[in-house]
């Protein structure tokens, strides 16, 4: 099996990627759709890029633009929005 394959595979339900480092969901989503592209992936031919870029829209603070996830997603396994 292809690590790119493999790893299109483990993509979770809500459409991300769990990394166990810093700010777990974001930038495990963000080097997830890195090193799909490096295998070759695009937008267009790859539904685990675009279910990725859906959830990082999703999660997108409006009207300022960035990503608000706090520190305790990596503790809870789910992606929880800094407060405030």
């Amino acid at each position: 099996l292809p690590a790119s394959l493999s790893f299109e595979l483990v993509q979770l339900i809500s459409n991300c990627r769990y990394g166990c480092w810093a700010i777990c969901f974001t930038y495990g989503t963000w080097f997830g759709v890195r090193g799909l592209i490096a295998a070759g992936r695009t937008y267009k031919n790859s539904q685990a890029i675009r279910k990725a870029c859906e959830f990082l829209l999703s999660k997108e603070l409006l009207p300022l633009g960035g990503w608000g996830e706090s520190y305790l997603s990596g503790q809870d396994m789910v992606y929880i929005n800094l407060e405030g």
